[in-house]
């Protein structure tokens, strides 16, 4: 049985962009201040924002915090 195997992109263009622009934005900054849901912290968080900030000081805010 031969099947029609297409390579998906799961990747859209519109967060390469993000990518690229957080990359040229930490450049500048001294620290990072990362938002989160308080009911969710660990979820919330974005993985690209730490490998990204990795050399920067962060300091996460939880919202949201009157629900959890």
């Amino acid at each position: 049985m031969s099947e029609n195997l297409t390579n998906i992109n799961w990747y859209p263009g519109h967060m390469a962009k993000a990518r690229r622009q957080m990359e040229k934005q930490l450049k500048l900054v001294d620290i990072v201040i990362e938002l989160r849901d308080a009911r969710i912290p660990e979820a919330s968080a974005n993985p690209l924002l730490k490998q990204l900030s990795a050399n920067k000081p962060v300091l996460i805010i939880l919202n949201k915090a009157d629900m959890a």
